[in-house]
């Protein structure tokens, strides 16, 4: 995901809603609620600024363990999100 958002000119510090309603690929953020590297405070607004991003809280998460945590939770929201995306009509390159 890092390296797509390099590629589109988006960069931590360039984050900003105009930016990111520009993003045509499909997006699940998931984050954890106890996450200090990047704080769930900024994961929403990411999701938020993305037409039809789908944003999952993961309680007692940090930044690398949210699957982890809760399994089931992470598990359920991944195969949701990849439900959706498969079912998307296909876009033209």
């Amino acid at each position: 995901a890092m390296l797509v958002h390099r590629l589109c000119g988006i960069t931590p510090a360039s984050i900003d809603p105009h930016m990111l309603s520009k993003l045509c690929t499909p997006l699940l953020v998931i984050h954890g609620t106890d996450d200090i590297v990047a704080p769930i405070l900024h994961g929403r607004p990411i999701a938020a600024a993305v037409p039809g991003a789908s944003f999952v809280e993961i309680p007692g998460a940090r930044h690398t363990d949210a699957h982890v945590v809760d399994a089931r939770l992470h598990d359920q929201a991944v195969h949701e999100f990849l439900q959706r995306v498969v079912s998307l009509p296909a876009q033209p390159v």
